[in-house]
């Protein structure tokens, strides 16, 4: 949860966190994917969803998520 707070403030623009939002959304996904596959449901397939495409927008890095983050 502490990877996924640092990472609403880096999207905010926080100083200092606002450049290194790629590094701690992959963290943070990679945090969540390890809890949700050791604590296995099939209900929680959404946010292995949510977290692979939060691991491919900070690997792509997309036009226009640069101007939403900034």
């Amino acid at each position: 949860m502490a990877a996924f707070a640092l990472l609403g403030l880096a999207v905010w623009g926080v100083p200092g966190l606002s450049g290194a939002w790629p590094v701690i959304a992959i963290v943070a996904a990679v945090l969540s994917l390890g809890l949700l596959v050791a604590f296995w449901n099939s209900h929680l397939f959404v946010g292995i969803c949510i977290d692979l495409a939060l691991i491919a927008l900070a690997m792509i890095r997309p036009e226009w998520i640069e101007k939403i983050v900034g």
